[in-house]
Parts: structure tokens; sequence; C-alpha cells
């Protein structure tokens, strides 16, 4: 009797041990690296979307105030992309093993896409608006030099080319809010 008195208080004391293990250490859920690396990547498009989406509101009446509007813009706008440029680089490669290609050649579009809209803005800046037809001629000219670019509005769109990267994407709630309108990136 005592042998199984001794045994069960033995199974029990060794049972105790290993459940009071398991709540030792902190009560955070294991983290993903590659999706809190997501996470980082999505807080900064997100500070910066309302920038990559919209735009000034033009008069056409007023072609003076408007090209100042979207030089303003324009400057604004190529910050923006180079700031998105420099957080996908500060955010260190991503633990995910397919991404390299993909994170380089993301980036890569990025700054070509700063570097473009900075001509862009350039080239608006040195229009004279008191010449309608002509200002008119370069307003379209860098209307149509902008939208060769592609879109801005989702610029993590290509990081999701990575199978690790899209999933991590997903599951980073930061991501849900660095797409216009909060919506979240789907595969």
């Amino acid at each position: 009797m005592l042998g199984r008195i001794g045994l069960a208080l033995t199974c029990a004391t060794v049972g105790g041990l290993a459940l009071s293990g398991c709540d030792s250490g902190s009560s955070d859920p294991i983290r993903d690296p590659a999706t809190d690396w997501a996470g980082q990547v999505c807080t900064v498009a997100a500070d910066h979307m309302d920038t990559l989406t919209g735009g000034p509101s033009v008069d056409a009446q007023d072609l003076a105030k408007s090209k100042q509007l979207m030089v303003t813009h324009l400057g604004e706008l190529a910050e923006a992309v180079g700031a998105v440029a420099n957080g996908i680089t500060e955010a260190g490669p991503p633990p995910a093993e397919d991404a390299a290609p993909v994170i380089e050649r993301t980036v890569g579009k990025l700054r070509q896409a700063k570097q473009s809209v900075n001509t862009a803005r350039e080239k608006l800046a040195a229009a004279a608006p008191e010449n309608d037809e002509a200002f008119r001629d370069t307003m379209g000219s860098v209307g149509a030099d902008l939208t060769a670019l592609g879109r801005l509005d989702d610029p993590l769109r290509d990081l999701r080319l990575s199978q690790e990267l899209s999933k991590a994407f997903g599951q980073a709630p930061a991501c849900g809010q660095a797409k216009p309108g909060g919506i979240a990136p789907t595969d």
C-alpha cells in the first residue's frame, strides 16, 4: 500500500514539475521572424500610404497653382517611395529562403521609381504655366511618365512573390494597413 502511495506521490510531483515548467517564461506566443519582418516593412509602407495613393486636386483654371501643388506632391511622392525602399533595406534580410531576389528586385524598382518621380518633378518645375498649351503638354507628359512607373499603391506587391513572405504578409497585423483602404494583402 505504501508503495502505491509513494508511486502516486512521485507521479504527482513529477507531473506537477512538468506542468509548472509549461507556465514559466513569457506569456507571449512564439513569434515567427518572417511575420515580424513583414510587419516592420508594412509599418513603413502604411506610414506613407496616403502619399503613395493620393494626389492634389488640380484646377484647370489656375495652372500656376496646379503646377505648385503637383511639384510639391511629386517631391513628397519621391520621398515616400524612397522611405519605403529604405524601410525594406533597414529591416535587414528577411528570414525567408526564397526572398533575396524578390527583395533586390523590389528595392531596385522603388529606387528607380523615386528617380523617375524626381525627373518628372524637375520637368514640371521647369514648365511655364503662362504658356497654356506647352504647360498642358508637359502635364500630359509627366502624367504618362508616372503611369509608366506602374502602380505605387501597393509598393510591397512584388515581395509577395516569395511564398514565405506572402504567408508572413498575410499574418502580420500591420500589413492590413499597408494597402489602400486597409485591405489585407491577398495571395
